[in-house]
């Protein structure tokens, strides 16, 4: 289950009760996969951004359907 829809499925009282927030985190962090650096994080959305500014023209987009 994830955990927005876990979160989203939990009475309001217990959304508040330490112990089940503990249990999310602790279930949470078994999702991570790594831990980049925000020096990375940064020169990646950089280079995507200049990817769509060099190539948005060629860009295709759906029809409203």
């Amino acid at each position: 289950m994830s955990l927005v829809r876990y979160l989203r499925n939990t009475p309001r009282h217990a959304q508040n009760d330490l112990d089940t927030v503990a249990v999310v985190c602790g279930e949470a962090v078994g999702l991570l996969k790594d831990r980049p650096s925000a020096e990375s994080i940064v020169q990646l959305m950089a280079a995507q951004a200049a990817d769509l500014l060099r190539n948005g023209s060629k860009l295709e987009f759906a029809s409203p359907s």
